[in-house]
């Protein structure tokens, strides 16, 4: 009756589970031996497993669905035909084939239910997306270079020790509550007004190396494919634990490159100014 479009798809979604939860495995089991960039790697490794349905050839995860759905269709139809002398179709062969055309029938409906489902739940998450991008566009339209001559010095020095061979700009903005990097080809560092007033010289430069960091270990195109799985498989419960996961290793792995670099006694003092920061109202 047509061609089942959701069914290898849910399929393909389903076998993701299996290699996801190996990784989950392999995490659990290194526990602490395993360290926080380690552990984000890892994690872009599961968010590449969500890519698999839409692989040129991924006819090994998606006609899973659409073999079983032939096998039930083929159950159905067993039997009927016509008689060997090739008489016409006897009554118990007419009510198969009515089976048969009815079991293929509530197949198709299932799976055109299931797309529109999916579709409608991508729709709802992309206009939340769409929606939370335009404000971000907006508020970078907002900001202004940062004059002060003082932060513009540690900015310098933190980006020269960073070792990170991009142009980054350094703006100030008053509707941003904490620095924030934005763009993915001209990237921005985002940071509230007066925020060089808060902080010491050695605490801004390392606010700097971290937000730096986020750059080096190119963040900004990995945001791209988590906002895909986010719209994709807004239903797959993976994928949720995946971009809650994401969100907190991509800061552990800034702050631990950023600590790798740094003396004992700078350690400590960069853990002391994470601490303030948070305590800080409004950051």
């Amino acid at each position: 009756m047509g061609t089942y479009i959701s069914f290898p798809f849910v399929s393909a979604s389903l076998f993701i589970c299996v290699p996801y939860a190996l990784f989950v495995l392999l995490e659990r089991t290194a526990g602490r031996r395993i360290s926080s960039r380690a552990l984000y790697r890892i994690g872009n490794a599961k968010a590449l497993l969500f890519l698999l349905p839409f692989l040129p050839c991924p006819s090994f995860l998606t006609s899973q669905g659409s073999r079983k759905i032939a096998a039930l269709e083929s159950g159905l139809s067993a039997g009927s035909g016509t008689s060997p002398s090739g008489t016409a179709v006897t009554a118990g062969a007419w009510m198969q084939d009515t089976v048969e055309s009815a079991g293929t029938t509530v197949f198709f409906w299932i799976d055109r239910v299931l797309l529109l489902c999916w579709a409608a739940g991508v729709c709802f998450t992309l206009f939340c997306m769409i929606f939370s991008l335009r404000r971000l566009h907006a508020l970078s339209k907002s900001c202004c270079p940062v004059t002060d001559s003082r932060t513009q010095l540690i900015f310098a020095e933190s980006l020269r020790s960073s070792g990170l061979h991009l142009r980054v700009q350094l703006y100030t903005c008053s509707r941003v509550s904490s620095p924030l990097t934005y763009g993915m080809v001209r990237p921005r560092l985002l940071v509230p007004d007066r925020f060089s007033e808060d902080f010491s010289d050695e605490e801004l430069r390392f606010i700097f190396l971290h937000e730096l960091q986020h750059l080096k270990q190119k963040d900004q195109f990995l945001n791209p494919l988590l906002l895909l799985i986010r719209v994709l498989y807004w239903f797959h419960p993976c994928a949720r634990l995946l971009l809650r996961s994401q969100r907190s290793q991509r800061e552990l792995a800034c702050d631990e490159a950023v600590i790798c670099t740094l003396s004992r006694r700078e350690q400590l003092s960069y853990a002391n100014t994470l601490l303030r920061f948070a305590k800080s109202p409004g950051l």
